[in-house]
């Protein structure tokens, strides 16, 4: 009952809400009237002299019996949290349910694939074409800019991405630089076209982006194409027995709603994203951190929430298990977990399990390193075990006890060795299966890629850049152990370099856009080279003596080019070039057997000797010099 001093009453309420305002007139219900105003008056009063406030919501439950429903999204199938006072702790043994693991036999490997297969099987042609298309878009729109950005320039720019993570540089322009300069990346891409694909790097349509507010309203919107083709190509990866549901931390100092802090992580800034890997640290499931609509709502809480959301995608039949620590765990999740045929184990928080009584953190101290309790639930097969090692830990689970009783090593201060500590079963499970996120975590910190950026969905492109690449890594190194067990696999550092290379690959056959103005003198000399490459049409007896004849073509360039620069630095001006040259040169003819067209420039004469050339003196130019070792090298070659 309401306090009859706290402003208007139940029947007070009732009464104004049932009075029929529209039939009633001034003449029938006058005293009436007067009686509700006065009531209203004097109760207002009151009211605003203690300072209270009205309670709208009583008033509109009466006036709506209808409930207004909230934006976040309800799952299909939600859970009731289990009551407290209903569970029964008791000292008895624990019923361990039948949950026997196994492997799948329809899983055959019958070869190794290249490290930029394992790479694409992830970042596929689906990936490249949705930010190849929105990038170009983005650029319009936004900038004015017609990029006409191409699959190939995408996977360039991603190659850059991955080959910065493993050679680190400040600021991405000093792989351009003449001091610093990065000859793999400055030759697969002018630095101006990398800018303006960082600049107008994009996933989606900001054109067709909801406003807020709407029901269907997307917080990741800007990223989302690209998460849900990442999350469909992780949940095909062939899943392990063993799984743990942690966060990782995007590092991010930005402006974002979703940005969290938290003091105790290596980065305190960053943006939280909710990730379930197995043990070898393959990620299977990802979902970002955003408040309210990170993952559908189950009814156990955001913590429980997330943890049915990611465990939604592990296939039936089939008895997973799951590892979490005590931000996550409750008797709820556990409960809903074995619903649907999956075991979990994970630390918990004392207040969680309030009414089960164990020996308190004194008493286990008494007893010494390795002392523990268990406590079993009746009414939903569950397991609780305390453990004292240094601190005291408690461990909650649906199919694991403390059987069977082990032994560990622990550093003891006092006596300065290590000694052997008891361990009971579940808590060596817990540490072997709850490793597997912060394994990827690691093995993506190497080399990842980790560039400023005030775009929030730039980072989180990144963070997928570096989950792919770990992943397929991984993936490779389980393939490569099942057909060669006891050959060494290659390590993730060259497996991203070989990456990196085979997308920096497509330059060569790729030209870029025409710059203006007269080339340089090394695109020059890379052109002689390239003249005296052996063709195609070498037949195999002569291809063995190709690298020979390479030796001898390099070195005929060589000894025409010092025989140039000698005559330049003694001032010859008015001698010929074919007057100094050794007699065996004179014989070379310049022109082209093919199709009988000169390689010189109009300076030539018609019968294409050599002598047609200007004289090679202090005023001729670098291309001069460069056209007189191109035609020497030809020349020799059709000798």
């Amino acid at each position: 009952m309401r306090p009859k001093e706290k402003g208007l009453s139940n029947d007070d309420i009732e009464r104004i809400v049932n009075f029929d305002w529209d039939v009633s007139s001034d003449e029938e219900s006058g005293d009436e009237m007067e009686d509700i105003s006065g009531m209203l008056e004097n109760n207002l009063k009151s009211i605003l002299e203690r300072g209270e406030s009205i309670e709208f919501e009583h008033i509109e439950n009466l006036i709506d019996e209808k409930s207004i429903q909230e934006n976040s999204v309800v799952a299909d199938n939600c859970f009731e949290k289990v009551d407290p006072k209903t569970l029964k702790w008791r000292n008895r043994p624990f019923q361990a349910p039948g949950c026997i693991w196994e492997e799948d036999s329809n899983r055959q490997i019958d070869e190794v694939k290249t490290p930029v297969e394992y790479f694409c099987s992830f970042f596929d042609n689906n990936v490249i074409d949705l930010i190849t298309n929105q990038t170009n878009l983005y650029g319009l729109q936004e900038h004015g800019i017609e990029l006409q950005c191409t699959g190939d320039q995408i996977k360039r720019y991603i190659g850059i991405l991955l080959y910065l993570g493993v050679i680190k540089v400040p600021q991405f322009k000093m792989a351009w630089s003449k001091e610093y300069k990065l000859s793999a990346i400055s030759d697969a891409m002018p630095r101006g076209k990398f800018e303006k694909i960082k600049q107008c790097l994009h996933f989606n349509d900001n054109t067709k982006q909801l406003k807020k507010g709407d029901l269907n309203y997307d917080k990741l919107y800007k990223i989302r194409p690209l998460l849900d083709i990442l999350k469909k190509s992780f949940g095909k990866l062939p899943q392990e027995e063993h799984q743990s549901v942690d966060e990782q931390i995007i590092a991010y100092k930005g402006q974002s709603s979703y940005k969290q802090y938290n003091p105790a992580k290596p980065h305190k800034w960053g943006l939280k994203m909710f990730t379930r890997a197995g043990t070898s640290g393959l990620v299977y499931d990802f979902t970002l951190y955003v408040g309210e609509g990170t993952c559908p709502n189950f009814g156990l809480g955001i913590s429980s929430d997330v943890v049915l959301y990611l465990s939604k995608g592990l296939p039936k039949g089939k008895p997973f298990k799951l590892y979490f620590d005590n931000w996550f765990t409750s008797v709820s999740l556990l409960v809903a977990l074995k619903e649907n045929g999956i075991f979990a184990t994970g630390t918990i928080r004392k207040n969680r399990i309030s009414s089960c009584r164990l020996l308190s953190d004194a008493e286990l101290k008494k007893r010494g390193r390795g002392s523990f309790d268990t406590k079993y639930e009746v009414n939903n097969n569950l397991i609780c075990v305390k453990w004292f090692d240094n601190k005291s830990v408690q461990l909650l689970s649906s199919y694991e006890d403390h059987q069977p009783v082990g032994m560990c090593k622990r550093w003891s201060p006092k006596e300065k060795v290590y000694i052997d500590v008891v361990r009971p079963a579940i808590v060596g499970s817990y540490n072997k299966g709850m490793g597997g996120v912060d394994l990827a975590d690691m093995l993506m910190e190497l080399y990842k890629i980790n560039h400023r950026s005030r775009k929030w969905y730039i980072r989180i492109f990144y963070w997928c850049l570096g989950t792919s690449m770990t992943n397929a890594w991984l993936l490779y190194r389980k393939n490569f152990h099942f057909l060669n067990p006891n050959q060494k696999y290659i390590p993730l550092i060259k497996f991203q370099m070989e990456v990196a290379h085979e997308l920096l690959q497509c330059t060569y056959s790729t030209s870029f856009e025409k710059k203006r103005g007269r080339p340089s003198n090394m695109q020059r000399e890379n052109s002689i080279i390239s003249l005296g490459s052996p063709t195609s049409s070498v037949s195999s007896n002569q291809s063995k003596n190709t690298s020979f004849s390479q030796i001898l073509q390099i070195l005929c360039v060589t000894i025409a080019w010092n025989i140039g620069w000698y005559l330049l630095k003694k001032g010859v001006a008015d001698c010929c070039i074919n007057a100094k040259l050794p007699s065996f040169l004179k014989e070379f003819q310049t022109t082209d057997k093919s199709g009988g067209s000169n390689i010189y420039s109009s300076s030539s004469n018609s019968s294409g000797n050599i002598d047609g050339v200007e004289c090679l003196n202090a005023r001729s130019r670098p291309s001069t010099r460069a056209r007189i070792i191109c035609a020497l090298n030809k020349a020799w070659l059709s000798h």
